[in-house]
């Protein structure tokens, strides 16, 4: 697991859309992001940046927690292979799926 902190402007968009782009063969990587705005604008990013990226890729941290079962789990899993979800913005999602306030957050991988 990679964990990226940054300030506005410090690459926080590119490097998840390098990081999904370097997919291994067998590995369907996807974007959780806190609104479907914020997923729809991410897509935009790899678009315009070129990147071969689709737009089931890029889908908001309430579509994926809420389908437990439904929409959203069949996109991903009818492909094959593995799926490895990226999280953009945690800070923001983080609260929104605990409906508190978080304080402080721990983790183990590595520091980008």
């Amino acid at each position: 697991m990679i964990f990226k902190v940054g300030e506005r402007s410090t690459g926080k968009t590119q490097a998840p859309l390098e990081w999904m782009r370097e997919a291994p063969e067998g590995e369907h990587r996807v974007m959780v992001c806190h609104s479907r705005q914020s997923s729809m604008a991410m897509l935009r990013a790899a678009r315009e940046a070129g990147l071969d990226l689709e737009s089931w890729q890029f889908v908001c941290a309430d579509e994926v927690v809420q389908s437990r079962g439904g929409g959203w789990e069949g996109v991903p899993y009818g492909r094959g292979g593995a799926i490895v979800l990226g999280i953009d913005n945690a800070d923001l999602i983080l609260p929104s799926l605990f409906q508190q306030r978080i304080g402080y957050i721990t983790g183990t991988g590595e520091l980008a």
